[in-house]
């Protein structure tokens, strides 16, 4: 009896068990600049998923991703940076090491005055103001 209760689990058990997931590989990896200084505090998210992890201050990150993800690499003043991880990985760690190009954007120069002391001098002033069309109908 011993022996077909055995082999009936041995036989219907693997049909039981759920599917193997998929593997998930660990990424490691460093974030740094044109001129190698780490950057630091680095948003890096799975594209498509509500997973991701941020950079610390020396700008080196640890995430868990699925084969064919999509690392999406953001931070402010830097151009985000994309990898899709490849199907054809077999190791269960791998190290990535992200290049962050600036994202620069020049401004028209900008004059900062004090502000008026008296109602009169603010009322020239503003009154003083040259401003286009669309700006004063909303004013009105």
């Amino acid at each position: 009896m011993v022996r077909k209760v055995v082999i009936f689990f041995l036989v219907v058990l693997p049909f039981l068990l759920p599917a193997q997931a998929p593997r998930r590989i660990l990424i490691k990896g460093e974030v740094k600049d044109t001129v190698y200084a780490p950057v630091p505090f680095v948003n890096v998210l799975v594209a498509g998923r509500n997973e991701g992890c941020a950079s610390d201050l020396y700008g080196k990150f640890k995430i868990a991703v699925y084969p064919g993800d999509v690392l999406v690499i953001s931070s402010v003043s830097y151009k985000t940076a994309r990898f899709r991880i490849p199907d054809t990985l077999t190791a269960e760690k791998y190290w990535l090491k992200v290049i962050l190009t600036a994202d620069t954007l020049l401004l028209n120069e900008v004059t900062i005055t004090p502000p008026p002391v008296t109602w009169d001098e603010y009322r020239e002033t503003e009154l003083a103001l040259d401003l286009p069309e669309y700006a004063v109908n909303a004013l009105t």
